[in-house]
């Protein structure tokens, strides 16, 4: 599945892409719906270099 996030909402919200997605992935871990694991995977997707 994927995600659609308009560039409207991107602007809106005055982060970048990666940051955007970085925000995300740190919400849904912080509210226990990503395990740690899977939070990393998906951090190293956005490149932050987190091995």
């Amino acid at each position: 599945m994927a995600i659609i996030i308009s560039d409207e909402l991107v602007q809106a919200s005055g982060l970048s892409e990666v940051e955007l997605f970085q925000e995300l992935v740190l919400m849904l871990y912080a509210r226990e719906k990503l395990s740690l694991g899977k939070a990393l995977r998906f951090s190293s997707l956005c490149g932050w270099g987190v091995t």
